[in-house]
């Protein structure tokens, strides 16, 4: 609403986009110079409404706890206001709404421009390959547990047991990370990897065919 060429807001309406919870005690707070006006409300009946001038937009911009409403305040205070005392003007929306929602659509375009960069950033270190140590780790850790597997079921660990394992929980491994060869192993898999290890039990196939290399030793 234009009142003496000034625009004049519904306060209720810039308390809400600025995120205030009680917008009637924001704008009775922070807005020293609004007045009541007759309008209609969504359904065309008669209403009161409280309208406040573009200074009071900005007390309630300044005062508001939305990350957006923080930034216009910076934007304000460091760039705007700079401009002015060193150039004499600043070329921003007449109507202060608009220079909120451009604010707050440049906060969202940057946000996700941010999330983008995170999801790279992720993507980058979970594919980092395993340093040396990491990867000493986890051969330490499946000769570990093949050992741990012989003596638990009582195997005499010839070479053809010893191999039958080995080729079986390093199948597996590849299996569950997606990877032809231990080498091809990411960051993204060492959690998993360490986890698989922990809690492997030879397949049935597996144990079947290491038992049929304990028979077949006893008959030599």
């Amino acid at each position: 609403m234009i009142v003496n060429d000034e625009p004049f807001f519904v306060a209720n309406d810039v308390a809400k986009t600025l995120g205030y919870a009680n917008t009637s005690d924001a704008t009775n707070k922070h807005c020293k110079k609004g007045f009541m006006a007759w309008g209609s409300d969504s359904l065309g009946r008669p209403q009161q409404f409280k309208l406040i001038p573009e200074s009071d937009v900005y007390r309630l911009v300044f005062r508001s706890k939305l990350p957006q409403a923080e930034k216009f305040e910076n934007w304000v205070t460091e760039e705007v206001l700079p401009s002015i005392r060193k150039k004499g003007f600043y070329e921003i929306p007449k109507d202060p709404m608009d220079a909120l929602r451009l604010m707050f659509q440049a906060t969202e375009h940057t946000q996700e421009k941010v999330n983008q960069v995170d999801a790279r950033v992720i993507h980058l270190e979970e594919n980092v390959k395993l340093d040396p140590g990491e990867y000493t780790y986890i051969g330490k850790s499946i000769s570990r547990k093949v050992y741990q597997i012989g003596k638990e079921r009582a195997y005499s660990m010839n070479r053809e047991q010893k191999e039958e394992l080995f080729k079986a929980i390093n199948k597996e491994i590849a299996e569950i990370t997606g990877v032809r060869t231990r080498t091809q192993l990411r960051q993204k898999d060492y959690k998993k990897v360490i986890e698989f290890i922990d809690d492997w039990e030879p397949s049935k196939a597996t144990s079947m065919l290491v038992k049929n290399y304990e028979q077949m030793e006893m008959e030599v």
